[in-house]
């Protein structure tokens, strides 16, 4: 079948023929390009995420990790006993009970009015016009920001979008890398301010959760740890690929999705 290429080679390319040939010649396979091992099936990869003992995540050492990650506490980075912490921290403050209430309060408006925009005109790309908007308005306003700035709401997108990129090209590419370190800069420029005003001045949204409820699992949480937080919460990338598998599914089968799907 041929010698199987790196996976940092297929930035902005198919790769679903590089993962079938993965999974039929060499299950676990030591990527020479990344100098790490791919792992692909469902039990291997339970393993590698259940042994932190053995296994590392291999982000916090490339290129502009701690940069583009916010600090060395953010969720994705954190090893043992705190990032079980953090992640129990994250997802108390959206559990059921609050992801009911912010469905009905907060998501389906936004959902609803993204809909009316569409039926202004003629053609509308789906994607565009709600899966890549749709999750970053919800998690700005889950954190108190007004989303009524239109050119906001894109800038904070295109800034995530920016360090979704470096997820994407494990480090591999330089010019990514710094768009990604300076966009966490830009989102910190734009985030801290209501941090610090949230700490003194704490009301209902995520970013004065954070404040609350940080300091009583973690007793030196900073507005460092709070930042972090707020990225947890500003979803994209792989929520935007499930909206737009949604959406063709809504378009293609409109009668089966109304009867069984809830906004």
């Amino acid at each position: 079948m041929g010698e199987l290429p790196s996976y940092g080679e297929l930035w902005d390319k198919e790769p679903f023929d590089f993962y079938d040939r993965v999974r039929l010649t060499e299950p676990v396979y030591w990527d020479e390009g990344l100098q790490a091992w791919l792992v692909t099936s469902y039990r291997d990869c339970a393993v590698v995420l259940r042994r932190e003992d053995s296994f590392e995540r291999a982000d916090r050492h490339l290129p502009g990790a701690m940069e583009a990650r916010g600090n060395t506490r953010y969720l994705n980075t954190a090893l043992g006993e705190t990032h079980d912490v953090l992640h129990k921290l994250l997802m108390n403050l959206i559990d059921h009970r609050a992801t009911e209430r912010y469905r009905i309060a907060v998501i389906r408006p936004i959902v609803v009015n993204l809909l009316r925009a569409i039926t202004r005109g003629h053609r509308q790309e789906l994607s565009s016009a709600i899966a890549d908007i749709l999750p970053t308005r919800v998690g700005l306003t889950l954190l108190g920001v007004d989303t009524d700035d239109e050119d906001l709401v894109e800038r904070v997108r295109i800034l995530r979008l920016q360090m979704a990129h470096w997820d994407e090209t494990m480090g591999s590419k330089p010019e990514v890398t710094r768009a990604a370190v300076e966009a966490d800069r830009d989102l910190r420029d734009f985030f801290m301010p209501l941090i610090r005003t949230r700490c003194k001045s704490p009301g209902r949204d995520l970013i004065s959760q954070l404040w609350e409820a940080g300091p009583r699992h973690l007793a030196d949480w900073s507005e460092e740890d709070t930042y972090a937080g707020c990225l947890g919460y500003m979803a994209g990338g792989e929520t935007s690929h499930l909206l737009c598998n949604f959406t063709i599914s809504a378009a293609l089968r409109p009668a089966h999705s109304a009867s069984n799907s809830q906004l």
